[in-house]
């Protein structure tokens, strides 16, 4: 009876304790970390911030960038121009392709967020600090 009563008693402290602390979700921080970046010189910079809940196949101009995981990001530079970007759902059925014109010393900015379903994807250029 009292090893019950002392899994009843564990049990209703852990429940407390997960409702107290709640959830740290810093993750639009850590997404917006490559929006600091500074583009190497005469070049503009690429930043791919997935928010949604699927890992996103990245293409720039044909090449496999890299497969960048929920709530990630991935961050390049590139000459100044138009560059064709094509995301493909990894395990998914969807795909997006966007034309992205990058300028010198400019950071753009690819965001998608979403859920299956209901994904959107945006391109913009962020307002400096």
């Amino acid at each position: 009876m009292k090893i019950r009563h002392l899994l009843r008693m564990l049990l209703l402290v852990l429940l407390c304790l997960g409702i107290t602390t709640g959830c740290d979700d810093d993750d639009d921080e850590d997404l917006n970390a490559g929006r600091s970046r500074m583009p190497a010189e005469g070049l503009g910079s690429i930043v791919f911030e997935n928010d949604s809940s699927s890992a996103w196949n990245l293409r720039i101009d044909g090449q496999r960038i890299a497969r960048v995981s929920e709530n990630n990001f991935i961050a390049g530079d590139y000459t100044a121009g138009d560059h064709l970007v094509h995301l493909d759902q990894h395990q998914g059925s969807k795909e997006f392709d966007r034309v992205v014109t990058v300028e010198a010393g400019v950071v753009t900015v690819i965001r998608v967020d979403g859920f299956p379903g209901d994904f959107d994807v945006g391109v913009f250029v962020p307002a400096l600090p």
